[in-house]
């Protein structure tokens, strides 16, 4: 039976072979030996190759799982891969040649797997390393040949954030990374430079064979392994930022510097930094001395009352108190030793606690790597208005502080790609840019994303296994947006599958009456403070006039794109079930005596989303519709929008041709200004809403509307090919 086994594989692997295209095999995933392979793990790599000239190119694939970062002789290259899934695992292609000398050269990559306690959006298989060359001259610095050396670095131990008991956040979830304590005295100080000494670090640990989408099988060794596709987007970068303003936090007395500061031994020393805007990156502190020292490093995007949990005045310090998370570095008394975060940080305000020993410390440098998408701000928007003129700045830096390998919700506590904020986000980058790389990642994430019943999770990459329904139909709507905007007919067709499914899911709930019935999994809507866990009257039980809308909106944004891609067919029949579900809305919801849409036939619950979406779906048009959204802010009763639905109302404004409204409902905005905010928050800073973060781009419809509404710029035609300039400037 045994025999037959091994034959049995043998002649799989045979068939694979022969099956596929392109198949080679020529590299593999390596790892270091002697460790959990699915921990906490920072490992090293290196190889040295001896060139006789430097080529004009030298083309490599390279991944790493969670992390990795390249250097060459010394010199920082590049991080990624960038998250994605399981099945589609990025890998980068890189030209290596610019970085090379004639002679020896040495490659280091450190690799880092942030273990069980990773952040929610950062998927792992086990902690790896690939790199392959592109033609048989590259295939030197292939892994799994021999020269490639690994080990484990022992200084790092991951520092779980405590946020479910408020001691580092002070309210709300946090499923970001974990942060660093960082032990000196084990650190493999040199690791990446070309005289470092490897002498003792074993062989590479081969792992697996590298599997390529679409040609290979994967995990042959370790089930579920990785199927590699190339990184549809851009490489990130780091530039250097100064910190500007330092305090002593024991009286604020303000400290000139802290380049060269020395801080004696056995004394407690307690820094505030104010970077007087948000940012994001990786702060690099270069120690020397401080032998048996504890630096304690922690972030905070703002600084709070002592009850923890108000917020007012963000550049106000004096009576306030710091909560947040933080790094733990302890110097083993070398000179100008590199300590750096293996996650990025956001904040605007750092608290450096230092503890010296029997030795003083030295704080050489201390700065900011930013990290960045390579996107510029190209849009501009200036009028007689200081107001609205003022928000390009906050929504600028909100929007592209978040736009990192993926976009994130939020710069500090999930930082995860949820759809139905990603369609504001994504909107806003391509007005203040140009670009729309995200947002074609975004929607291919989502289309992987794609449960057995149709619809895509809510957020992706998702290690929780997240769906609220509501952002399936967004999806779709941020393939309309997109498509509007690009015009791309190869890139919109691919979805075809995945939007008929999600409809299809929700045709098979709507009842005998034209209402969607009862929404599964989470029946999210809105963050409303009416609502149970933002779940809309009907969300549950069925018959709620906000998903039929919603619904039927979706289904004509669908028609447009099934008609764009040459299926008019199909879009008839969108166009049909639109109308339907439309006609059950206006028999059964709308309420003659309010002359408003209740949120379900009982004429019981009342809100602004419902009313808004009657005017997107086309319930309401013309006169009816701008007397509804008149009138959803003068009726006493309604549940109220939030800044994340205020991009319908506004979009809502623009349908019913009310666009000089857009102005008068930017209440949110204003007292984020008052209160000095540089980048847009998540909630409104009135309010019964508890606030929690600080930097969040779903706040950032004014910047798309400034454009939409006030200058009144339109696609007619996908990819604008007919464009409609009718400017509304108001008063």
């Amino acid at each position: 039976m045994k025999t037959a086994i091994q034959i049995f594989i043998l002649s799989l692997l045979v068939s694979v072979n022969a099956m596929t295209q392109e198949v080679t095999f020529k590299a593999s995933w390596v790892s270091a030996e002697d460790i959990a392979l699915k921990e906490h793990n920072i490992i090293h790599l290196r190889k040295t190759i001896e060139l006789e000239k430097v080529p004009e190119n030298f083309k490599v694939k390279i991944s790493a799982d969670n992390n990795y970062r390249l250097f060459i002789n010394g010199n920082y290259v590049c991080k990624g891969p960038g998250r994605s899934d399981l099945e589609h695992w990025y890998y980068q292609t890189l030209n290596l040649a610019p970085h090379f000398k004639t002679g020896k050269n040495v490659l280091a990559v450190e690799v880092i797997n942030f273990g069980p306690a990773r952040g929610f959006s950062q998927l792992s298989h086990l902690t790896a390393f690939f790199m392959e060359g592109e033609t048989d001259n590259e295939q030197i610095v292939n892994t799994g040949n021999n020269g490639w050396k690994a080990i484990k670095n022992p200084a790092y131990y991951p520092k779980v954030v405590q946020w479910l008991h408020r001691v580092d956040i002070s309210l709300g979830l946090y499923v970001a990374n974990p942060t660093d304590s960082i032990v000196g005295n084990d650190f493999l100080w040199g690791w990446q430079n070309p005289g470092y000494d490897d002498s003792q670090w074993k062989p590479a640990k081969y792992l697996d064979i590298s599997s390529f989408r679409y040609n290979n099988i994967s995990g042959m060794f370790y089930p579920d392994g990785w199927l590699l596709v190339e990184r549809p987007i851009q490489n990130n970068t780091e530039k250097r930022e100064e910190f500007p303003t330092f305090y002593n936090w024991n009286g604020l007395a303000k400290i000139e510097s802290l380049k060269n500061l020395v801080i004696p031994a056995h004394q407690k020393l307690s820094i505030l930094i104010d970077n007087e805007v948000m940012t994001l990156g990786y702060p690099e502190m270069i120690l020397s001395g401080g032998k048996n020292s504890h630096v304690k490093v922690s972030y905070a995007e703002t600084l709070f009352h002592p009850d923890r949990l108000g917020k007012d005045d963000r550049n106000k310090i004096e009576g306030n108190i710091f909560i947040g998370y933080s790094d733990i570095f302890m110097p083993e008394g070398g000179e100008n030793r590199l300590y750096r975060p293996n996650w990025f940080r956001s904040f605007r305000y750092i608290k450096i606690d230092i503890t010296t020993g029997n030795e003083s410390l030295k704080i050489v440098g201390y700065y900011n790597q930013k990290s960045e998408y390579p996107i510029e701000l190209k849009a501009r928007f200036e009028t007689d208005n200081e107001f609205l003129n003022s928000l390009m700045e906050p929504g600028w830096r909100t929007a592209s502080l978040c736009t990192q390998d993926l976009f994130m919700s939020d710069a500090h506590y999930e930082q995860m790609q949820y759809i139905g904020d990603g369609r504001i986000h994504g909107e806003a980058i391509q007005y203040f840019s140009g670009n729309d790389d995200l947002t074609r990642q975004m929607i291919l994430h989502a289309d992987w994303s794609k449960i057995p019943e149709g619809l895509t999770r809510a957020c992706y990459p998702d290690g929780f296994n997240l769906t609220i329904p509501i952002y399936s139909l967004v999806w779709i709507d941020i393939i309309y947006d997109h498509m509007m905007w690009a015009g791309d007919k190869e890139f919109t067709a691919q979805f075809d599958i995945g939007i008929y499914t999600v409809l299809e899911w929700f045709h098979k709930k709507i009842q005998d009456n034209g209402l969607t019935g009862p929404i599964d999994w989470w029946a999210y809507a809105d963050w409303c403070i009416d609502w149970d866990r933002g779940i809309p009257p009907g969300g549950i039980e069925g018959n709620s006039a906000l998903f039929s809308l919603h619904y039927a909106y979706t289904l004509k944004n669908a028609a447009k794109i099934y008609r764009f891609i040459g299926k008019g067919h199909m879009a008839g029949i969108y166009e049909q079930r639109a109308e339907e579900v439309i006609a059950a809305v206006n028999q059964l919801c709308r309420d003659e005596n309010k002359q408003l849409y209740s949120d379900t036939p009982e004429m019981k619950y009342y809100s602004q989303q419902t009313n808004i979406f009657a005017v997107l779906a086309g319930a309401a048009e013309g006169e009816k519709a701008r007397q509804i959204l008149s009138k959803i802010f003068m009726e006493e009763g309604l549940s109220q929008i939030g800044l994340y639905f205020h991009h319908y109302l506004f979009e809502a404004f623009g349908k019913a041709g009310m666009e000089t409204e857009f102005q008068n409902h930017l209440g949110g905005w204003k007292e984020m200004m008052d209160n000095n905010l540089t980048t847009f928050t998540e909630v409104a800073l009135t309010g019964t809403r508890t606030q929690r973060s600080d930097c969040h781009p779903w706040s950032c419809s004014p910047n798309i509307h400034f454009f939409r509404n006030i200058c009144g710029i339109q696609p007619e035609k996908a990819g604008f090919e007919k464009v409609q300039i009718a400017p509304n400037p108001g008063d």
